[in-house]
């Protein structure tokens, strides 16, 4: 497994947005921009190929997938970071900017035991780190939040494995700069 991490500041890309016009209020674009990067430089694809999306094709749920079958990926992103993972395996990933954040705002995405575990944990990005679990589970089965969070239910004792529907993943931390948390998920 490789993990490729880069900055929508770096900047390389800033000529790129601006010729593209891109509204530097909203991130999404500048995320996407640095996402199709990583994925042409990581993949060995020509910027080109994975702007026009030759490379991939898209399986259930319209999940990408290299046509050559030479590796799985998955990108995530939060705030001004984006992260490529590649895998022999198919992979998903989530990572989210540490923030005070409550379960109480997303409750809906919790079962009751981990509602009862969020209720009494002493660390306060303790929800993040279960969405993320649950949004890298949902991503690399390939529903994404579609795919109903609450359906994935969280090993509480050791946060090393999720299941849903019968299928169990492993689950692999990511603590990225001090700023950043976020989960790789892989079916075991």
């Amino acid at each position: 497994m490789n993990i490729y991490v880069d900055n929508i500041n770096n900047p390389i890309y800033q000529d790129e947005f601006i010729q593209r016009k891109v509204d530097f209020n909203k991130f999404h674009t500048r995320q996407k921009i640095v996402g199709q990067h990583l994925k042409a430089k990581f993949l060995g694809l020509s910027y080109h190929e994975v702007l026009n999306g030759t490379p991939f094709v898209n399986k259930q749920h319209n999940k990408p997938y290299l046509k050559s079958k030479k590796c799985f990926f998955n990108v995530s992103n939060s705030y001004d970071l984006v992260i490529l993972v590649t895998s022999s395996h198919d992979v998903g990933v989530d990572i989210e900017k540490k923030r005070s954040f409550s379960y109480k705002r997303i409750a809906r995405a919790f079962n009751s035991d981990e509602l009862e575990y969020l209720a009494n944990a002493k660390n306060e990005y303790m929800t993040l780190k279960l969405w993320t679990i649950k949004e890298a589970v949902l991503k690399q089965i390939g529903v994404g939040l579609s795919g109903n969070p609450k359906s994935v239910h969280i090993n509480l004792d050791n946060l090393e494995f999720a299941k849903r529907n019968n299928c169990i993943y492993h689950l692999h931390d990511l603590d990225l700069f001090n700023d950043y948390l976020g989960t790789i998920a892989t079916k075991v």
